[in-house]
């Protein structure tokens, strides 16, 4: 799980808002975020506390990085740590 701490509007989200990028709905917007983990999963490489950026892969699962938490899913995710 990572807590999101901020997340930028990507220029892709006002084309999926406005249908030039279809999206599957229901769908939460947001592709970057930095953030810490609240929970790491076993063999993730990550630590819960550590401070990460990451990037989703938002339209294929729907899961963007517009909201306060979110799962921390290796398949779905692109992190890496911060200092």
């Amino acid at each position: 799980m990572i807590e999101t701490a901020a997340t930028p509007v990507n220029p892709v989200d006002p084309a999926t808002c406005s249908g030039q990028i279809p999206t599957s709905l229901p769908a939460v917007l947001g592709w970057d975020l930095a953030g810490t983990v609240a929970h790491a999963p076993a063999g993730s490489g990550f630590r819960t506390g550590d401070r990460v950026l990451a990037m989703t892969v938002q339209p294929g699962t729907g899961v963007g990085s517009m909201a306060e938490s979110l799962p921390s899913t290796p398949s779905s995710w692109h992190m890496c740590r911060t200092a």
